[in-house]
């Protein structure tokens, strides 16, 4: 059983059986800062973007907005901020800016790349070769469009 911020992961596993495989693709780390709807910081300095996703950005520093961008952002915040997460890496370690990509999921086993596009935060994107869960994403966003939320209504 791995143990995770005190409690024990099982149920995560049970939720998300690929959660499983190789020990050395995960890691943990509690959220410090959320930077946008796609992209957070942890407590240690290290940035992560979610695998598979892209959301609207929202830069208010930058003056740059984009549709739906503020919405991702507080939705992203209000799940994330100050929460324990467990990171799975795909194929890639980082981006070209030097973050961190990983497939994002709470203590209590939501997988928070899939809740962002299920909730019309986010648009499925396929960037290979990380593609793990692209046809998991996919059916997310089909399902998201059908049902009008967020981006989509």
């Amino acid at each position: 059983m791995i143990w995770f911020g005190g409690a024990a992961l099982a149920g995560l596993l049970f939720l998300n059986p690929a959660v499983a495989s190789a020990s050395q693709s995960q890691s943990q780390g509690t959220v410090g800062w959320v930077i946008d709807g796609d992209t957070f910081q942890l407590d240690t300095g290290e940035r992560i973007r979610f695998i598979g996703i892209d959301t609207p950005e929202y830069q208010p520093w930058k003056h740059r907005t984009d549709f739906y961008g503020k919405e991702a952002f507080l939705f992203t915040k209000s799940l994330l901020k100050d929460k324990k997460v467990l990171l799975e890496k795909d194929v890639s370690e980082k981006d070209k800016y030097g973050r961190t990509l990983a497939y994002v999921y709470l203590e209590d086993g939501t997988f928070v790349n899939r809740l962002l596009v299920a909730e019309g935060y986010a648009r499925a994107r396929n960037y290979p070769p990380d593609s793990h869960y692209q046809k998991t994403l996919k059916e997310a966003e089909k399902a998201a469009k059908g049902l009008k939320k967020g981006l989509w209504a």
